[in-house]
């Protein structure tokens, strides 16, 4: 028996649980890592058109295509291609990717929190380079370790999700982004007096297309489109539980804006560190994990400036899963049928069982060393190279396709309030969704997999 819709319950209450699905890991410790080694502001310039013509376009088909369906991505396909189409299985390879997504990003938020820990107990002028590279080591070695602290940080994601939508993602964004805003404004307010900061500042907005390779160019393009969370099909489920009056053009674009503030303060934050204190440009756990530390120990209350530091990493990291595991179990209720409380127990169940492999594949095990040497990648970067390099851009361009091709002009026109002023745009992104976004992932698809 299918289960009643839910909705959210405020406008506000779906825009901030929006950008807490779009912001994660990726803005902190990829945004500014590819930016650094990219141009700075010329960079920037080419991700906001990136932005623009495809991030926000792909994010607006996504929640158009869910609340026209009320379904989340698998059903969504199948009410508007019929039966027999094979347009689901595309939902289903988002579902799929976002589950095996989970399984090792659970396991990189189970290491934030055994940082956060490890920051709370320790004295940061003891933190110098050897020791990060080594308490690093000895995290991502540790599996049994790691088992735990992912076990914490899935109980708790699917515990927010088991609440529903109001109680659970609804509530917890209403509280938990606004505190991450208020975190990097006074993280940054901070950053104002270190020395690094008016270089910072001038890398960040100097525009020099000099400095600017085409490698740099795709790297801003495929950016845009994957900071917003739309390739695996999560935004369709937001999109869902939308109502009809809710103005999606709108949305698309202070959700988008909201993201794009919050990785430019991630990076008012991390440049003026990387400048003051000589950081090299990493990205990754490396980032993260080993190199800010350093910089924070040479810092005055630099152990106060950590913690809150890893704590709004900590909050992206939840927000993000949150997000993800909500794909899961959207799609599972709306094809099965099930309550929610049941498909959560399940597939949070499930993802800390797949999520082990990951959870082991920094030490000598079979899923670490052992696939190492056979493959030349272990179990986490294997599933980590096969759904950010092929599921995560595939989604998305066949949800520019899908919303782009098959809705209708009247699915648009539904889309805003009569007579709204942003008719002209959402009309100019169904034609950007036909000919321009999808062709585009594609170029960034084929060349991250080494095709040209």
């Amino acid at each position: 028996m299918a289960q009643a819709r839910e909705h959210w319950k405020s406008r506000w209450g779906f825009l901030l649980a929006s950008v807490g699905a779009a912001v994660g890991l990726g803005n902190i410790w990829r945004f500014p890592y590819i930016m650094q080694e990219n141009g700075g502001g010329a960079f920037m310039l080419v991700y906001l058109l990136g932005i623009f013509f495809i991030g926000m376009p792909v994010l607006f088909a996504a929640l158009l295509l869910g609340r026209a369906t009320q379904h989340a991505s698998v059903s969504a396909y199948r009410s508007l291609s019929g039966r027999r189409s094979l347009w689901p299985l595309l939902g289903w390879l988002g579902a799929l990717g976002g589950f095996f997504l989970l399984s090792f990003y659970s396991v990189v938020g189970g290491w934030i929190c055994r940082y956060l820990w490890m920051l709370f107990r320790c004295e940061m002028t003891d933190w110098s380079a050897a020791y990060s590279q080594s308490a690093f080591q000895e995290v991502y070695s540790e599996g049994g370790a790691s088992i735990v602290w992912m076990l914490l940080f899935m109980v708790l994601v699917t515990a927010i999700v088991y609440q529903g939508v109001n109680r659970g993602l609804e509530f917890f964004c209403k509280w938990m982004m606004p505190l991450l805003g208020i975190l990097l404004l006074l993280l940054f307010a901070i950053c104002l007096s270190f020395s690094g900061f008016s270089q910072a500042f001038r890398f960040l907005f100097h525009i020099d297309f000099s400095v600017l390779t085409p490698k740099g160019v795709q790297e801003a393009l495929g950016h845009s489109f994957f900071t917003l969370s739309v390739g695996l099909g999560s935004m369709v489920a937001y999109g869902s539980y939308l109502p009809k009056e809710v103005n999606l053009v709108r949305s698309s674009i202070i959700i988008t804006l909201l993201d794009t503030a919050i990785s430019l303060l991630v990076c008012l934050v991390i440049f003026p560190i990387s400048f003051t204190y000589n950081m090299e440009a990493q990205g990754g756990p490396g980032l993260l994990f080993i190199n800010l530390p350093v910089a924070m120990a040479q810092m005055l209350n630099g152990k106060l400036f950590a913690l809150l530091f890893f704590f709004c990493v900590f909050l992206a990291a939840l927000t993000s899963a949150i997000n993800i595991l909500e794909l899961v179990v959207a799609c599972w209720m709306d094809e099965r049928g099930w309550t929610r409380k049941r498909t959560t127990l399940l597939f949070g169940a499930a993802i800390i069982l797949a999520a082990i492999p990951a959870a082991l594949s920094g030490g000598a095990s079979f899923f670490g060393a052992g696939m190492e040497a056979r493959l030349g990648m272990n179990w986490f970067d294997l599933v980590a190279y096969i759904v950010s390099d092929w599921m995560l851009p595939l989604g998305g361009c066949g949800i520019a396709f899908f919303s782009g091709w098959r809705l209708s002009r009247t699915h648009f026109d539904e889309s805003l309030p009569s007579h709204s002023s942003e008719c002209g745009l959402a009309l100019l992104w169904r034609y950007t969704l036909r000919y321009f976004a999808p062709w585009v992932i594609l170029l960034i698809f084929a060349r991250s997999i080494g095709l040209f």
